[in-house]
């Protein structure tokens, strides 16, 4: 994972094939989610349910991370994926975080669905 410069903006870039593996025994769940006041916000979720109920325990935008646990019962992998993502995003409120997701809205209010991404898409 690395933050590059595209077009003078930065990308939160995931190599093809790394995989981004935050816990051990269950993925979590993180979305990206656009925002009027605060652009792009990405946020992490321990489980499905919690993030059809939007109870994210820990989230990054342009204004910092915002961490809703003990810090010590969180991942070091996830917080320097947000950690990285506020930087990306405080560099530049648009910032391109998408590949951090690894769920998107099926439409403006449908359920959530895993991303596919190309390298996954030809298994």
């Amino acid at each position: 994972m690395s933050v590059e410069t595209e077009s003078g903006k930065p990308r939160l870039r995931v190599a093809p094939g790394e995989q981004v593996k935050f816990l051990d025994s269950e993925a979590s769940v993180v979305t990206v989610t656009a925002t009027v006041m605060d652009g792009p916000v990405v946020r992490w979720y321990r489980t499905l349910a919690a993030a059809e109920l939007g109870r994210e325990y820990m989230s990054a935008s342009r204004n910092g991370v915002l961490v809703r646990e003990y810090l010590h019962t969180v991942p070091e992998a996830e917080l320097d994926a947000a950690q990285a993502a506020h930087r990306a995003l405080s560099a530049s409120p648009r910032a391109d975080v998408r590949d951090l997701a690894t769920h998107r809205r099926d439409g403006l209010s449908g359920p959530l669905v895993p991303v596919v991404r190309p390298a996954e898409a030809h298994r």
